[in-house]
């Protein structure tokens, strides 16, 4: 007996624990290669022009700069903002992108949710009609006409924020991910008496988050670069968005001989390399800034919140 309860007290032996070797195979150092090389591909161009525009502007003619600048001034950026002008613009690219981005997420929203409804009726139809604007348009000229003489809509935003805003493409994809939704979810809301709009904005809305933001990026970013439709429907200056503006400064004001945007005596004293790379950062640094605010909404899945107790 007491042989049993000392073998039973008894503490049992250590085991050394075994650590697991964490190996590095022939495939992830290829796969490390092949990112550090896309990264420098991607980065090289930003930092070069960013590099440029803090850059001495006889070093940058000369090819002498690369991603470090040298010859460090501020001058093309003080000449760049003392422009009066200059702060509108912004005040009205602002205004633009987040009008246009809101009426594209909506009606891109509101037209894929029936479409992804199989007792939709007529949805082969709308279907059809949908992909065969991928295929067919009518075009710049009448689309002009029918934003000046069929609307009253020259010299105003809509032009470029309301019409085009749906576009097939981001329909079909949101379309796509709503039909991975699965519909036990609107049974139950149905059966707690909930409708098809509440069902859209507090069931759809929430879980489609991680498509809107993509696409909600891709909408402000073409709505912010977008100097093509305010240089036809907005006539007036004093509107224009930084991309149309600096366009001006770069290229019309430069073959006209005209003294920068808006009349800058100093922004035209700087050469031309230096304003290209100067505008560049200046258009493309707020948009950048965006990305890491949406960035989380990426990596979220679809089903991230959709039950909770």
């Amino acid at each position: 007996m007491v042989s049993q309860t000392a073998a039973a007290t008894a503490k049992p032996p250590k085991v050394k624990k075994l650590h697991k070797m964490n190996h590095i195979s022939i495939g992830d150092i290829i796969i490390w290669i092949i990112m550090i090389f896309c990264i420098v591909i991607v980065l090289y161009p930003i930092l070069s022009i960013v590099s440029g525009s803090f850059s001495n502007s006889e070093l940058v003619l000369r090819g002498q700069v690369g991603i470090l600048p040298k010859g460090f001034t501020t001058r093309n950026y003080i000449a760049l903002f003392s422009n009066k002008k200059l702060w509108p613009a912004y005040a009205y690219t602002l205004l633009y992108t987040v009008v246009g981005t809101a009426f594209s997420l909506f009606l891109n929203f509101c037209c894929a949710y029936p479409l992804s409804k199989r007792t939709f009726v007529g949805r082969r139809v709308w279907n059809f009609l949908l992909m065969f604007t991928m295929l067919f348009s009518g075009g710049l000229i009448p689309s002009f006409l029918l934003n000046t003489q069929v609307l009253p809509w020259m010299d105003t935003i809509w032009p470029f924020t309301l019409s085009g805003c749906v576009g097939a493409w981001t329909v079909i994809m949101i379309r796509t991910y709503f039909e991975s939704i699965p519909s036990s979810l609107e049974e139950s809301a149905k059966i707690d008496g909930a409708n098809d709009v509440i069902i859209l904005f507090k069931i759809y809305l929430p879980l489609s988050m991680p498509i809107l933001a993509t696409f909600g990026l891709f909408a402000a970013v073409g709505q912010w670069n977008n100097y093509f439709g305010p240089m036809l429907y907005m006539h007036d200056p004093s509107k224009w968005p930084v991309a149309l503006l600096l366009r001006q400064w770069l290229f019309v004001d430069e073959g006209t001989g005209a003294s920068g945007v808006g009349g800058s005596e100093q922004a035209y004293a700087i050469p031309q390399v230096a304003r290209n790379y100067t505008a560049i950062v200046v258009t493309m640094l707020p948009i950048i800034c965006v990305y890491p605010f949406i960035q989380k909404y990426f990596v979220k899945g679809m089903m991230v919140g959709a039950i909770k107790g």
